[in-house]
């Protein structure tokens, strides 16, 4: 499985275990917590994905998680014994953060750009889709700017071999209508950190066939008969519905 790629369904194979783990955990604290934990049908790949590139690294590690939105994350490494912060721009509430206190996760208010740490606190920084929200893109220039400058912001509070990995949204370019990342975006983005980060492994971000890409693996409309009635059906047809996209991960490692 290729850490710098693409969602595909058949990597929940491999992610099995911690795409278990972390589902028993999220059903938990929203059963038990009445946390408002957000959840998707590609969440499950995401958080495993970012789990499982973090294992050659986290042991007792600082981890943070931006952007957290009430994320099971933050748990399931504080479960792990690692010292947990996590941020947003928007706050839980005064029940949520208590939750979190009690759990010795640290929280604040703070996004991407301004990260209220010192410098090179963590171990571990990862986010889930907050990279296509970070700016008002307009082109794909702004995209690449942006998720640049938004990255070095990380590697300052990012310890030397330290981790970052995220996931985002991505498309076809020439095939969807949604504009996000796509293949030759995140190849610029990481060429432009060369001297920061460098990908822990050969980024791998094309799709030959964007219909049967999309026919095969579960869109961001989880439900059937929705992804039946704005997706598959023109699929089938040879059309490219509106507002399709996929997620992708970017995990790349600091230079020392």
């Amino acid at each position: 499985m290729k850490y710098n790629s693409i969602f595909y369904e058949s990597d929940l194979i491999e992610l099995k275990e911690p795409v278990e783990e972390i589902t028993t955990l999220r059903n938990k604290l929203v059963i038990d917590q009445g946390m408002n934990m957000p959840w998707s049908v590609t969440r499950p790949w995401e958080y495993a994905k970012l789990i499982k590139a973090s294992q050659p690294l986290i042991h007792h590690g600082s981890v943070l998680d931006i952007g957290s939105a009430n994320s099971v994350l933050p748990f399931y490494f504080n479960n792990k014994d690692c010292l947990v912060q996590a941020c947003d721009i928007e706050m839980p509430s005064a029940r949520e953060l208590d939750y979190y206190k009690r759990n010795a996760i640290g929280y604040k208010r703070a996004g991407i750009f301004d990260l209220p740490y010192k410098k090179e606190t963590f171990d571990y920084v990862f986010s889930v889709c907050v990279l296509e929200h970070i700016y008002p893109f307009r082109d794909d220039d702004d995209i690449v700017r942006e998720t640049i400058r938004a990255f070095r912001k990380i590697a300052r509070i990012l310890k030397p071999n330290g981790l970052t990995a995220h996931s985002c949204d991505f498309y076809v370019k020439d095939f969807n209508t949604f504009r996000t990342y796509h293949r030759e975006l995140l190849s610029r983005i990481i060429l432009g950190l060369v001297g920061t980060f460098v990908p822990v492994d050969e980024p791998d971000y094309s799709i030959a066939d964007p219909i049967k890409y999309y026919t095969e693996n579960s869109t961001i409309y989880g439900k059937p008969e929705e992804r039946e009635e704005k997706h598959l059906k023109y699929l089938r047809e040879g059309k490219a519905p509106e507002n399709l996209f996929t997620c992708a991960s970017i995990v790349l490692r600091k230079v020392e």
